[in-house]
């Protein structure tokens, strides 16, 4: 995820630089106490179950990351009406994610998540997976997002928040500040009418008083 808000400029890069390396010091230190806090080996390390392959663990991660790092997308990098249900959004992508893979490749979807155990436990041969797949996802929900906004998604229902509103607030706001200098009662004349002009009531229309037969 921390890739991804890169690519798209939610986070700095040098700010990504450092977060990344935290990310696995913090991951380290939660599984070492982990592991000295609870009896037995530690569980919760990924590792390949039910037959998957290498390749299958790769992609597997990869589709995976992808749907999560496109919702943070979606719903916390776009701003928009929905964006304070982000973290229901996508604690809900993190739910998909486990329930699909966790039998196939124990759901990493972040280096750390892997990396930390097995600093702990021991690394398993294949480890590279969880590194090589979780990056492929982010580059590929960014080629999606890339896309999706080159072709301009947001006119595919235009309006859906609060854009047509604001467009129209000027408008109001000019018809009620005309109707503020109006008397109740009053008609607009002709000329009101035609240039918008109010006139005041202790003013004569000298271009119809012009048409009088004395010419006053």
């Amino acid at each position: 995820v921390t890739l991804g808000l890169m690519l798209v400029g939610a986070v700095k890069p040098l700010r990504g630089i450092l977060i990344i390396p935290t990310q696995l010091v913090a991951a380290i230190a939660a599984a070492a106490v982990v592991d000295g806090l609870l009896p037995g080996p530690l569980t919760v390390t990924n590792s390949l179950g039910n037959g998957t392959s290498k390749a299958q663990g790769v992609f597997l991660e990869m589709f995976l990351t992808a749907q999560l790092v496109l919702t943070v997308y979606f719903l916390a990098v776009e701003k928009h009406k929905a964006t304070y249900l982000a973290p229901i959004g996508i604690g809900i992508a993190v739910f998909i994610a486990h329930i699909v893979g966790v039998n196939y490749t124990g759901t990493s979807i972040n280096p750390a998540r892997s990396f930390g155990p097995a600093c702990i436990e021991g690394f398993v041969g294949y480890h590279w997976i969880y590194w090589v797949g979780p990056l492929m996802g982010s580059l590929l929900a960014y080629a999606v997002y890339a896309i999706l906004k080159w072709l301009e998604y947001q006119s595919a229902n235009p309006g859906q928040d609060d854009g047509d509103v604001e467009k129209a607030m000027p408008a109001i706001t000019t018809t009620s500040t005309t109707a503020q200098h109006q008397k109740p009662g009053h008609r607009s004349s002709p000329s009101e009418a035609s240039d918008g002009t109010l006139q005041s009531p202790g003013l004569k229309d000298h271009r119809q008083a012009s048409l009088s037969p004395n010419g006053a």
